[in-house]
């Protein structure tokens, strides 16, 4: 029994022994096949797949963007010229006034009666003079009737005193001294009294021309009562759709004023200078604005300008009517006007604005698809593709919009870049073009404007 069971023993430890050497072998071989295929696949190169599209040349218009806040072409505060009590108010904030248009009247009755006190002091001054109106500034004071009665009278006594120098100086007197020279002396009274009597209706002409300027002070008080809007002026035509003027065309505007603003009411007090309304010329409307002094060779008087407001999905043209020749040196600035066409009131002081400046066209600007360009740690790449390999070139990029960004450095334009899959590239990497895409189609970037495709 004992010898049975040791061999039972014995047969039992090298059957297990056997299986365990089976299943390592089997094990080890498994891995080394595993092993070898992982091994035939990392050394079997991945080609990765991209997607191409051509670069494209354009001549572009250069343009320098700005922004800056829209004012109207004239604006004024209407104050009241002469002190009073407001008696009507014709106009409000939001209503169109014509040029002389009134807006407001204060009590007139003062300054009517203050006229009228001024034509009676005129009335009573022309009576002395036997005058009805009065006289121009060449009037002859002559013909006034009473220096004419006190000529005749001087006239007169000259005449006597002749005639009694001839019975005077015959031989012998036929008139003593004593009666000729009574009579030299009335006739010295007659002239001196001719001679007052001009001075008299001279003294008279001057008082009436005083007076006559006080009637117009009168009158332009009273004409003052009556708050007006500005005074007409004329404009340049604006173009429409380029912004430019046309200096042989000039146009008057009907109600060209906006009242911005009431600062009175009906029955208040004002005092001369007083403000009452505050009025606004949006007609053509103005752009000012601040461009960086990089751009003062570039930004002329008369270049177009495309002019945006956040209000309208549109663009309104000016043109720039005036470049301030100083830089300011806080802020390396100069500033510029645009004059903007706004016939449809569409524009309105106050509103922040967008433009850009044209100022030069250039030929010869390469654009790639925005898509294209990989930036990393400031660096900007375009990837292209030679003898099936990853091509990288190093780029200095400009403005983009749109979809396209502009090659201001690295790239010919001739070229197919990638626009997918650039993330995996590297230099050299193998690649598959998945499909060959045509040149799009592209517009105005930030800064340029496409204008020609070559």
């Amino acid at each position: 029994m004992s010898n049975i069971s040791d061999k039972t023993v014995r047969r039992g430890v090298l059957g297990r022994v056997l299986i365990g050497v089976l299943l390592a072998v089997g094990l080890a071989g498994g891995c080394g096949k595993r092993g070898g295929v992982a091994g035939e696949g990392q050394k079997k190169d991945v080609a990765v797949p991209v997607l191409l599209k051509g670069a494209k040349v354009q001549r572009v218009q250069r343009m320098v963007e700005v922004v800056g806040t829209l004012y109207g072409d004239e604006e004024a505060v209407i104050s009241a010229k002469v002190p009073g009590r407001l008696a009507a108010i014709y106009k409000d904030m939001g209503d169109r006034a014509e040029a002389l248009e009134a807006l407001a009247l204060i009590d007139p009755v003062d300054y009517e009666l203050a006229k009228r006190q001024k034509e009676l002091a005129i009335s009573q001054a022309l009576s002395q003079l036997d005058l009805d109106k009065p006289p121009s500034a060449d009037f002859d004071v002559t013909i006034v009737p009473t220096i004419k009665r006190t000529k005749l009278k001087w006239d007169n006594a000259k005449a006597k005193m002749e005639r009694g120098r001839q019975l005077h100086d015959q031989k012998p007197p036929l008139m003593s001294d004593q009666d000729f020279a009574d009579l030299r002396t009335a006739a010295e009274v007659a002239k001196s009294d001719y001679d007052v009597e001009i001075i008299t209706a001279q003294t008279v002409l001057g008082e009436i021309k005083m007076r006559v300027a006080d009637l117009r002070v009168a009158d332009q008080k009273l004409a003052d009562t009556v708050i007006r809007a500005p005074a007409p002026t004329t404009l340049p035509v604006m173009m429409e759709g380029t912004g430019g003027t046309s200096g042989a065309v000039a146009k008057q505007e009907s109600k060209p004023f906006a009242v911005a603003g009431r600062m009175a009411s009906v029955g208040e007090y004002m005092k001369e200078g007083a403000m009452l309304f505050r009025v606004v010329k949006d007609d053509p409307i103005k752009l000012k604005t601040y461009v960086r002094e990089q751009f003062v060779g570039d930004v002329k008087v008369g270049q177009k300008v495309e002019v945006r407001v956040a209000a309208y999905d549109r663009g309104f043209w000016g043109v720039v009517s005036r470049v301030n020749p100083q830089i300011s040196k806080d802020s390396r600035t100069f500033e510029i006007e645009v004059v903007v066409g706004n016939s449809e009131r569409l524009l309105r002081a106050g509103a922040f604005t967008r433009g850009w400046v044209q100022t030069r066209m250039e030929d010869e600007v390469v654009f790639v698809p925005q898509e294209a360009v990989v930036s990393f740690a400031g660096v900007n790449k375009v990837f292209t593709v030679k003898d099936g390999k990853a091509v990288e070139a190093v780029v200095e990029a400009g403005d983009s919009r749109e979809g396209w960004t502009e090659i201001v450095k690295g790239m010919s334009g001739r070229e197919a870049v990638v626009v997918m899959g650039q993330s995996k590239l590297a230099m050299g990497v193998a690649v598959r073009i998945r499909q060959a895409a045509g040149e799009g189609s592209t517009t105005r970037a930030a800064g340029v404007a496409a204008v020609e495709e070559r």
